[in-house]
């Protein structure tokens, strides 16, 4: 059996007048091109996504800090550095990156500038009263010491104030009578030896003039010890020997 085609049979149609009325076929081949990519774009921008978000959600969100200004993510440890900066953000390496006006291991210290004007390297021109070092971040304790953090005095009683210079009435009053009250019964006791020792020393020493005054009458009168005794006791008492 012949399957040609019989071409007097096919009308002849100018190309031009060709729609998708007489030949369908053709469009139907077209759109099926166009489906098979957009299918295999869209499926490879699907695991795309999943991919990055799979990226993403593998980081801990603990280990993640953002900066406040720069929004740039540091990934450190959270068990070796959480907390460690005070004022300021930690860098890749693990150290602290702090604020303009603070300073310190952990950006604990707050730079002390008596005026807005800094050095290039960041240095004050000069300190606020109490205050010293390039940064003027060290603390001058007057009357005391600072204390371990470094941040404030210890000052020594009855000193007050931040940097300890300051005296105030009731302190003194305060530390004074605590003193005397401390001090009192050691006070007792130091007086009492000294009053018994004064009593035996004008004893010995009257003694010694009562001896002395019967020594130079001597050979030319005989006196008598207690005679003579009672006579110095009067002349020390203001009365005057006839």
């Amino acid at each position: 059996m012949d399957l040609t085609p019989n071409r007097a049979s096919t009308p002849n149609i100018p190309t031009s007048t060709l729609s998708s009325t007489h030949y369908p076929y053709v469009f139907f081949s077209e759109n099926t091109h166009t489906m098979q990519f957009s299918t295999g774009f869209t499926i490879f921008l699907f695991f795309f996504v999943i991919k990055v978000t799979a990226e993403e959600d593998s980081v801990p969100p603990e280990s993640v800090t953002h900066h406040p200004k720069r929004r740039v993510v540091f990934r450190t440890t959270p068990s070796q550095f959480i907390n460690k900066c005070v004022n300021g953000e930690l860098n890749d390496s693990g150290r602290c990156v702090c604020d303009s006006e603070f300073v310190g291991k952990h950006c604990e210290k707050k730079k002390n500038c008596a005026t807005f004007r800094r050095y290039r390297n960041g240095t004050c021109l000069s300190c606020s009263t109490g205050y010293a070092g390039p940064f003027c971040e060290d603390i001058m304790c007057e009357h005391g010491e600072v204390d371990p953090t470094g941040l404030k005095c210890i000052c020594e009683k009855p000193w007050v104030g931040p940097f300890c210079s300051e005296l105030q009435t009731e302190r003194v009053l305060s530390y004074y009578n605590n003193k005397a009250y401390l001090m009192g019964p050691v006070g007792v006791l130091s007086v009492i030896p000294m009053c018994l020792i004064l009593h035996i020393c004008e004893r010995m020493a009257h003694k010694r003039q009562v001896k002395r005054v019967q020594e130079q009458l001597g050979d030319d009168v005989n006196a008598d010890r207690k005679v003579l005794d009672s006579l110095l006791k009067k002349d020390d008492e203001g009365i005057l020997l006839p």
